[in-house]
């Protein structure tokens, strides 16, 4: 699942309604799935310098989101969808192979870049939601 502008859009109106006091970001946690709040920490756990779940949470509401994930229905395909438009596949990984999916595309100006075995690898050891809970 892929956390959506319109979906923040409905968790920040239902955080804002739930705030008896108090900010409206406290009420997040109350408001969002487990998987919603695994797909921001996802994201803030690769964002680099000092950030916060607030700041990942920002990049989904608006739309930042610098990668998209190469998908089962993308192998074998000419043409990939991301950013806005369609992008010939020979230009940037020549062909999506069947172990290509799950790996992240960037977008660097008007350049794409797939992210290699050793980035993906290095991204999936990221702890997760639960990791960071039973830290504190």
């Amino acid at each position: 699942m892929r956390l959506t502008k319109e979906r923040c859009a409905e968790i920040v109106r239902q955080c804002q309604e739930k705030a008896k006091y108090g900010p409206w970001v406290d009420q997040m946690s109350h408001v969002m799935t487990r998987e919603e709040q695994m797909e921001v920490m996802e994201l803030w756990c690769s964002m680099p310098g000092h950030t916060s779940f607030y700041d990942a949470f920002c990049r989904f509401w608006r739309g930042r989101i610098n990668y998209v994930e190469i998908l089962p229905e993308h192998v074998g395909k000419m043409l990939f969808p991301a950013f806005g438009r369609q992008w010939r596949v020979s230009d940037f990984i020549g062909r999506i192979m069947p172990q290509d999916v799950g790996k992240r595309v960037y977008k660097y100006e008007d350049i794409l870049q797939v992210e290699n075995e050793e980035q993906r690898t290095e991204r999936l050891r990221v702890p997760t939601y639960k990791q960071f809970k039973e830290v504190k």
